[in-house]
């Protein structure tokens, strides 16, 4: 299965929308408390790694 990770993830609409063409949506970046509790509702699997600044590349 594809996976996909999103940045500045808001209330996860690129997630579900990867979720319905077929990916898996592993992780997401945002610091927004109600968007991240629409995502968590939507993706409770999905890891949320918080602010863009502290997110490692590697």
């Amino acid at each position: 299965m594809k996976t996909l990770g999103s940045l500045f993830d808001g209330s996860g609409g690129f997630p579900l929308a990867g979720k319905i063409n077929g990916f898996k949506p592993v992780w997401a970046s945002e610091i927004e408390p109600f968007p991240i509790k629409v995502t968590r509702k939507r993706f409770p699997e999905m890891e949320h790694l918080g602010n863009v600044k502290n997110i490692r590349g590697g």
